[in-house]
């Protein structure tokens, strides 16, 4: 049976989220209210940075530059210059117009300065050559400053609000030159317009909130029983098979017609949840490109991964350019230098799960996860599982869960250890910890099923 490895696409944002006027004040960051100027809105945001914030590392002969509450430039070969990321929520039936910049002021940083670069990811086996060489040879013998400009926007629509992301680089480097010029003070516009409400008239299918279960026609009768528990339990559930789906709707191929037919029903009937009941053959997920640290002159950066986020961020396309490569940042990610435009949204709408099971497994899961439901201890919810392994000789799994422990696991969890360097982790101590009642099991370790870790 083939195994689904579902991976999640992250866009890197979300640094800082200006929610309200007081929480963005508090961070030297303001959000003004909207205001009207003839027919459009306007939202303006904005953050001082002072000289004295600015940290300088050396290490070797690189300087590391850092900022409050900033990130930094990740792309290999570039600069590693801090990102500052500013998130303006707006109402989902919006539409941004376009974003500038005003009140801009910087001042030069005293010193001459040699920015180290993004670290360059390296895959455990053999890596190859290639053209990392080429990147940084073009920008660090530059006369123009990096980057060129003081801020890239992008913009996304969740399930209740359309975000407007602006990534300010409020520190720019000229290379040839060694000189550093900080931005300690910027105004950024947002004009935006509403719209009709994006998801129409709503009607929900039964209860609330809604789910759907997308499976094969050979798994309909278990979907069914399982649909009729959920709803039984005030989640109404519908299901629908792929054979319906593919000759009711559209797309290059059959992923496209499933996506397709999942952004229909949220703009339709304001769906909240989707289960895939079944294996990749079954419900074919998403193969996306995703850059695996490989370069060389003969094959690009990057490997499919299958993924069944594409099923939950529903607007747009993750292959704008039409090649076939569906989230290749490198060729699809490309910013209009005029206007806000959106390229892949990884927003999600939907809470996309998905049970890979087989023909000969798919009436025991259901029929384990309804006993389960039914016999479950009312506090189990709040008992988690803490999974370790001694992942490349140095305990890094079973550091991870001890960090876990201490920093985000609430008071009122209790929580079970089972780690490999202390003799506790076995295949048969997890199951009967899941068996006992547990609401989470949180894993750190290898994940090859063939090759099993304990």
């Amino acid at each position: 049976m083939k195994k689904l490895v579902s991976i999640l696409l992250v866009c890197v944002m979300l640094a800082s989220v200006l929610v309200s006027g007081a929480a963005a004040q508090s961070a030297k960051e303001v959000v003004m209210p909207a205001n009207v100027d003839g027919q459009n809105l306007h939202k303006q945001v904005s953050f001082e940075i002072g000289l004295k914030q600015l940290k300088i590392n050396k290490i070797d002969d690189s300087d590391w530059p850092s900022l409050p509450r900033c990130s930094r430039i990740s792309a290999s070969g570039h600069p590693a210059l801090p990102i500052k990321s500013i998130v303006v929520k707006l109402p989902r039936n919006t539409e941004v117009i376009g974003v500038s910049s005003t009140e801009t002021t910087s001042i030069a940083v005293p010193g001459k300065y040699r920015i180290a670069p993004a670290l360059q990811p390296r895959p455990i086996s053999e890596p190859r050559e290639g053209k990392l060489s080429e990147i940084l040879r073009k920008i660090y013998e530059s006369k123009v400053p990096y980057p060129e400009k003081l801020f890239d926007v992008y913009t996304s629509k969740g399930r209740d609000y359309n975000y407007v992301i602006i990534y300010a680089y409020p520190l720019q480097w000229t290379p040839a030159k060694g000189k550093l010029t900080l931005t300690t003070k910027a105004t950024f516009d947002v004009e935006y317009e509403t719209g009709s409400s994006a998801t129409g008239e709503v009607q929900p299918l039964s209860g609330s909130p809604v789910e759907i279960i997308i499976t094969a026609p050979a798994y309909q009768t278990e979907a069914e029983t399982l649909a009729e528990w959920r709803t039984s339990n005030g989640i109404g559930t519908t299901v629908y098979n792929t054979a319906w789906i593919y000759s009711n709707y559209g797309g290059v191929d059959e992923p496209q017609r499933i996506r397709n037919f999942i952004r229909d029903m949220f703009d339709t009937h304001d769906i909240k949840y989707v289960l895939l009941l079944g294996d990749a053959e079954d419900v074919p997920p998403c193969y996306a490109w995703i850059p695996d640290g490989y370069y060389d002159d003969s094959s690009p950066d990057g490997t499919l991964v299958p993924t069944d986020y594409y099923y939950e961020c529903l607007d747009g396309t993750w292959d704008p350019n039409g090649d076939g490569k569906y989230a290749d940042l490198d060729n699809d990610w490309t910013w209009d230098e005029e206007e806000v435009t959106k390229y892949i949204d990884f927003i999600p709408e939907v809470s996309a799960g998905r049970l890979s099971v087989n023909a000969e497994t798919v009436s025991q899961v259901v029929n384990k996860i309804i006993q389960y439901e039914q016999n479950r201890d009312p506090t189990w919810f709040e008992k988690m599982v803490l999974v370790g392994t001694d992942t490349f000789g140095n305990a890094e799994g079973e550091i991870l869960k001890d960090y876990i422990e201490e920093n985000i696991l609430q008071t009122n969890f209790t929580y079970t250890k089972l780690y490999e360097t202390q003799g506790t982790l076995s295949p048969n101590a997890i199951s009967e910890n899941i068996n006992s009642g547990s609401g989470a099991l949180n894993f750190a370790g290898h994940g090859n099923y063939t090759t099993p870790h304990v």
